[in-house]
């Protein structure tokens, strides 16, 4: 059993609060409470100027929250959902009604996972796009004028469509597509054209990304709290803590992989320069390896890859197959 799934099942085991059976409770829905937080979170009220958010309080309609760097909040509501805002984020609660819950994402991104699904309405909205859930866990991202959804588990139905900044339809649905799990949609709006002075909004369904995937593994860590209100500070920090260890090997993941990507990139970079030198073949690989074959000869340059029965080597002149029978010595040159 890997580590991130024993911390995992520690979340539920250490406090008891999974909802027995997943079984949601039948009371009306009309407030979310903020079950941990890390770093700057803030909320900005009608009726007031804008206050930090503590682990406890209160999330209402109307209210608006924000993200600062490295931060990020989850808000459970009910028994049946749990959103997790990230770092450097802005969104809306536009409605929290019976079983009615609306969002409009004006800048970031919101992840939710959502249980008994049967019995909950959640929309979530950004400048273009619509998210209506009938999936378990996605994440609804606004960022640079693109919307994108990708989804993990069940499906969610989206709807290219412009809002306000108060969530309010701007004009008709351009496009409707059903996301499934292991999808991901973009919904990117085209240069502008004609007396309206807007472009069209073009959808684009793909895989989802590694990177996306590896995101979503938070709020899948993220457990639905029985009675939350009722737990004590010190209870809500406990899972928190528990939560942030699961993250943290989730980013540790992430990193090696972006770190990966970022190396196999430079190797192809130094593939296609043409008269590469020896020192651009050190910076790339942090080494120079030394090959002495039993003929005389000495290949100087980077062992890209080693198989079985030969090595895959890049000197500056060119890249080359290297028997491993042929091969007398071999030393890393500094």
């Amino acid at each position: 059993m890997s580590t991130t799934h024993t911390r995992a099942l520690s979340v539920i085991a250490l406090s008891l609060l999974l909802v027995p059976g997943g079984c949601a409770r039948k009371a009306k829905m009309d407030h979310g409470v903020v079950t941990f937080k890390i770093g700057q979170v803030s909320v900005q009220r009608s009726a007031s100027g804008q206050t930090e958010l503590a682990t406890g309080d209160r999330i209402m309609t109307g209210d608006v929250l924000t993200t600062g760097e490295h931060s990020a909040a989850a808000i459970q509501f009910s028994e049946r959902c749990v959103i997790r805002v990230d770092e450097k984020t802005t969104f809306r609660i536009i409605r929290i009604e019976d079983m009615n819950l609306e969002m409009f994402v004006s800048e970031g991104s919101v992840m939710s996972k959502l249980v008994r699904k049967e019995e909950m309405k959640l929309e979530i909205m950004t400048r273009t796009a619509l998210a209506a859930v009938r999936g378990t866990e996605f994440s609804v991202t606004y960022k640079d004028g693109q919307s994108k959804v990708a989804v993990s588990k069940g499906q969610v139905d989206t709807a290219a469509v412009r809002h306000d900044d108060t969530g309010k339809k701007l004009a008709k649905v351009e496009k409707e597509v059903p996301v499934a799990a292991g999808k991901t949609v973009e919904v990117i709006e085209q240069p502008a054209t004609g007396k309206e002075g807007r472009g069209s909004l073009s959808v684009n369904l793909r895989e989802i990304s590694d990177e996306e995937k590896n995101s979503l593994r938070k709020i899948h860590a993220i457990p639905i709290i029985e009675e939350p209100e009722k737990k004590s500070r010190e209870e809500l920090d406990q899972i928190r803590n528990s939560v942030l260890e699961i993250e943290n090997e989730i980013d540790g993941s992430q990193n090696q992989e972006v770190r990966k990507e970022m190396a196999q990139d430079q190797v192809r970079a130094l593939l296609m320069k043409k008269n590469r030198t020896m020192e651009d073949i050190r910076k790339t690989f942090n080494r120079i390896d030394e090959i002495s074959l039993y003929n005389g000869k000495v290949i100087r340059g980077a062992i890209m890859s080693r198989g079985a029965e030969d090595f895959r080597v890049i000197t500056p002149e060119r890249t080359m197959t290297v028997p491993k029978k042929d091969i007398m010595s071999m030393k890393v040159i500094k």
